[in-house]
Formats: structure tokens, sequence, C-alpha cells
């Protein structure tokens, strides 16, 4: 996908590559990663007592 540069629009290239941003799964897949992040900065808050 990089080396795919400036030849077409960025929501092309990343749907060319299997993502169709037009859908609700990249970002259901983006809020759960950020959730488990999320997790686990506060397992290790808790473990620090703050």
């Amino acid at each position: 996908m990089l080396s795919s540069g400036g030849s077409s629009y960025p929501y092309e290239l990343v749907k060319a590559a299997g993502v169709d941003l037009a859908t609700p799964k990249p970002y259901q897949a983006l809020v759960a990663r950020m959730n488990g992040i999320m997790d686990r900065i506060e397992a290790i808050e808790s473990k620090r007592g703050k």
C-alpha cells in the first residue's frame, strides 16, 4: 500500500487492501482495540495505586 504513493485517494487504497471504510466493521474493530488498551492502562494504574 505504501508503494502506491499518491496514485489514488487513501479511501480507494485502503479499500483495495481489503478494508471497506463504508461499513461499521473497521470502526468496531478500532473501538474494541482501544477498549482493550484502556483496560490494560486501568489495570496498570490500579496496581500502582492510582
